[in-house]
């Protein structure tokens, strides 16, 4: 067994039942129903059947998420692509998230950007607004994420 399989099977406490774990050429596969549980917010716990596919090289290279049962519309209002997959930021913003909070494992990955994706998804739901304001999508997004983590204000 691989330290990042380890990692992976390290995360199977935030699903529901044992999930399934398939090793491929290019990685792992994930998939199980995850519980999305946010400390303080107990009213919003909710379960999502995902599969997350983790390459070899994490984290030099990020994970992909896809919720399966289509319970978030497939619309760029709630960060999900057409396909299911997850938009839980741009690489850059990402990546910068990860050093910042010293993300080494897949399961600090799992803990605090995609279960924290899916409650912040699931509270807009419910709410009809974000408790983070999250930042934008394509060429807006990437250029705000520039901004915010070069401290470049709208005038600069």
């Amino acid at each position: 067994m691989t330290n990042l399989e380890a990692d992976i099977e390290s995360a199977f406490k935030y699903f529901k039942d044992k999930p399934a774990l398939q090793k491929n050429s290019k990685g792992f596969v994930l998939e199980g129903n995850l519980h999305c549980y946010v400390k303080g917010y107990e009213d919003m716990y909710d379960i999502f059947n995902v599969a997350i596919t983790i390459p070899l090289n994490f984290p030099r290279q990020l994970p992909t998420v896809i919720e399966k049962d289509c319970k978030i519309k497939r619309t760029v209002k709630y960060h999900m692509n057409k396909n299911g997959e997850c938009c839980l930021g741009t690489k850059i913003a990402l990546f910068d998230y990860m050093h910042s909070n010293k993300i080494e494992t897949f399961c600090q990955f799992l803990e605090q950007l995609i279960i924290i994706h899916f409650f912040q998804v699931k509270y807009f739901l419910t709410n009809d607004e974000w408790l983070e304001e999250p930042e934008g999508h394509f060429t807006p997004g990437l250029i705000d994420s520039y901004k915010r983590i070069f401290n470049i204000t709208e005038n600069e």
